[in-house]
């Protein structure tokens, strides 16, 4: 009975190890893919939404990029080669939020994550969907992502649009 005790114990020590490890301290690229949810979360906006509950999503995304963070997008309407200060960020996303006016949704479809060799700095190219229910069709976009790891946290550097086959 005592042996069934303390494998029962050194079990339950290991499981609680384990446990704490990949809490507090997750590999980093299970860390970028956890980044990557929460950008899409409040990127994402709900059919009723309200001002406050939109601000508060805008600001949780704008901390999820480092201070001065840069943007090189082109899309067939325009383009934009920008670096933006946090608070320049939540009133740019506030206004997509509010002057769309209608619910969407963002993914982040095949994200490949490379690393620096120091592992301090993280290239992810995924395939950004934003589907809007009053719409048939869904916006597809290549986009490649600089990540860079600030204490804990992994912030976004630079967003940029990458050019594919469909795009020349």
């Amino acid at each position: 009975m005592k042996l069934f005790r303390r494998v029962f114990l050194i079990v339950i020590l290991i499981v609680a190890g384990l446990w704490i490890r990949a809490t507090f301290f997750p590999n980093p690229e299970s860390a970028i893919r956890k980044r990557l949810t929460e950008i899409a979360r409040n990127a994402s906006t709900a059919p009723g939404e309200g001002n406050i509950t939109g601000t508060a999503h805008a600001w949780r995304l704008a901390n999820c990029f480092t201070t001065n963070a840069e943007f090189k997008i082109e899309w067939p309407e325009g383009r934009m080669e920008e670096t933006l200060d946090r608070n320049e960020l939540i009133r740019y996303i506030n206004g997509l939020r509010f002057g769309a006016g209608r619910s969407s949704r963002i993914e982040f479809l095949d994200p490949t994550i490379a690393f620096s060799e120091d592992k301090k700095i993280s290239t992810v190219e995924a395939t950004l969907r934003a589907t809007i229910p009053a719409d048939k069709n869904f916006i597809v976009q290549e986009i490649k992502i600089i990540f860079i790891k600030v204490g804990r946290d992994w912030l976004i550097q630079r967003v940029e649009t990458l050019k594919t086959l469909a795009s020349l």
